[in-house]
């Protein structure tokens, strides 16, 4: 298939209502950021209708974006006027205040290994069976991107009590520094402990991942064990878009408490 028809597929998968719900629920209460051919920040999708309307006013389709969204959950985040000059000065307000809008911030494990693909699942399993064994309530993502990485999230709300107690910053530091030593320790050199702040965001679940057309797709246990290229591709999900429906992010089970155990463990070590 070439390029012109996958981007019709691409533009397909964004106007379907079982798509659209899902992404939009993912979007809640979180910045949206649209990154390609120019990045946009500062966008809330905290509906379908409204998340269309940004997708026209920042030509989401005819410039390939690929989307994101923050860590950092936000309550009443300001909405941002399309016109550009107020734009800009409101966004300019935003950066200097976000921290006061903020009501919580999730952990990332981001792997990725851009000399050899096969290396980030091989960390990536490692990883999970850690998060596994301490019974961590995380989702694992797909990235969908040019090095085939993976993302393990745990929502902020399902962090331990102590952990919301702390300043976000404070717990953004905690988090970095839990990653550096797991990286360190474990000898995992293709864990991402570069970019951790405040304002990080990652890949979307279920958006198309351009110039590469496969999917951001949340991953069961079996799905990853069993990870297929070929099952992750926008083609293969276009066509089997009823299942996205209520298909949600498939998160573990599992006790905060873990997290904590976990991350004691090792800044212990």
């Amino acid at each position: 298939m070439n390029e012109e028809d996958l981007e019709k597929l691409r533009i397909e998968w964004y106007k379907s209502d079982p798509v659209l719900f899902e992404i939009v629920k993912n979007l809640v209460g979180r910045e949206t950021m649209f990154i390609g051919d120019f990045p946009i920040r500062n966008i809330k999708a905290h509906m379908i209708k409204y998340l269309m309307a940004n997708f026209k006013r920042y030509q989401f389709y005819t410039a390939r974006m690929n989307l994101y969204n923050s860590l950092a959950k936000y309550q009443d985040m300001p909405v941002f006027s399309f016109e550009y000059n107020q734009r800009k000065a409101e966004q300019l307000e935003f950066n200097r205040n976000y921290r006061s809008y903020m009501v919580g911030y999730d952990f990332l494990f981001d792997i990725d290994c851009e000399e050899e693909p096969r290396f980030s699942y091989a960390v990536t399993w490692k990883i999970k069976e850690i998060f596994d064994e301490y019974k961590v309530p995380y989702y694992l993502l797909y990235s969908a991107g040019k090095n085939n990485g993976f993302h393990i999230r745990v929502d902020y709300e399902d962090l331990p009590e102590s952990y919301k107690k702390m300043d976000y910053l404070d717990l953004c530091k905690l988090f970095k520094s839990f990653i550096h030593r797991v990286k360190v320790i474990l000898d995992l050199p293709f864990i991402d402990d570069t970019i951790t702040d405040l304002r990080r965001v990652g890949k979307a679940p279920y958006g198309v991942v351009y110039p590469y057309y496969r999917i951001c797709l949340p991953l069961s246990d079996q799905e990853f064990k069993e990870f297929d290229l070929n099952k992750v591709t926008l083609e293969y999900w276009i066509k089997n878009v009823d299942k996205i429906k209520n298909r949600g992010i498939l998160k573990r089970e599992g006790d905060p408490e873990g997290f904590k155990k976990l991350i004691d463990k090792y800044m212990e070590e």
